[in-house]
């Protein structure tokens, strides 16, 4: 982490001194020159100030995110795929495949294909209104090993916004 936030203030530095250099004191290099090379410096710390371990930690934390947020809507289509109500099912498409975003980011994307196959599947069998195969595609989805250790899972503490303390 201070590596990558030492980068950004060596830039800022480097431009701090074409400035003065160009503007306080006689050189070579005309203003136009100065202002163009100093609005490239400005851009290559713009785009260095975006840390990416911040990003590379939210990445981390994404797949769980997802499975909290999105497994209840999944598990609670139960009735809904008992009963047949197919418009339910295919509302909730969405939530199926951030679901399956748990796999995303696996290097060997087999698990992610698979249950987005089983997605796939899903919902064709309840746009064609078949709920037969709704029911034992949706029992298939459900008996993935990591999603009956999520389901055994206490929910997540809900967080408290406090302004002021």
């Amino acid at each position: 982490m201070a590596r990558g936030a030492c980068l950004p203030a060596a830039v800022l530095l480097a431009a701090a001194c074409t400035l003065h250099s160009a503007f306080l004191t006689f050189s070579c290099i005309s203003r136009r020159e100065t202002l163009q090379a100093t609005s490239a410096v400005a851009a290559l710390a713009a785009s260095t100030l975006d840390s990416q371990p911040v990003r590379a930690e939210q990445e981390q934390d994404s797949p769980y995110r997802t499975l909290s947020n999105n497994l209840k809507i999944v598990l609670d289509l139960q009735e809904a795929v008992n009963s047949g109500d197919r418009k339910a099912i295919m509302a909730a498409e969405k939530d199926f495949k951030r679901v399956n975003g748990y796999w995303r980011l696996e290097l060997d994307r087999t698990e992610y294909n698979y249950m987005t196959d089983l997605t796939d599947k899903i919902m064709d069998a309840a746009y064609q209104d078949k709920p037969d195969q709704v029911k034992e595609l949706y029992a298939k989805y459900l008996k993935k090993k990591e999603l009956q250790i999520a389901k055994a899972l206490p929910p997540p503490p809900k967080k408290e916004f406090k302004l002021f303390r």
